[in-house]
């Protein structure tokens, strides 16, 4: 069960790290924003979508 979150995980770290590389030609500060708001982002996605999915099947499955 436990490697589905790992899988899960490094796949948005991989698009996180794949978009910042995309945007090391800016200037400092609109680069410091964007990878902020990256970083946001794939967190959103990941609590809102495939943890909370994950989440109830795993509870469902031991209670």
């Amino acid at each position: 069960m436990r490697w589905q979150y790992m899988w899960v995980c490094n796949m948005y770290m991989l698009k996180v790290i794949a978009m910042v590389t995309k945007l090391k030609g800016r200037s400092q500060n609109n680069f410091f924003f964007a990878t902020t708001d990256i970083l946001k982002n794939s967190l959103n996605q990941i609590t809102q979508s495939t943890f909370h999915i994950e989440t109830n099947k795993f509870f469902r499955l031991k209670h």
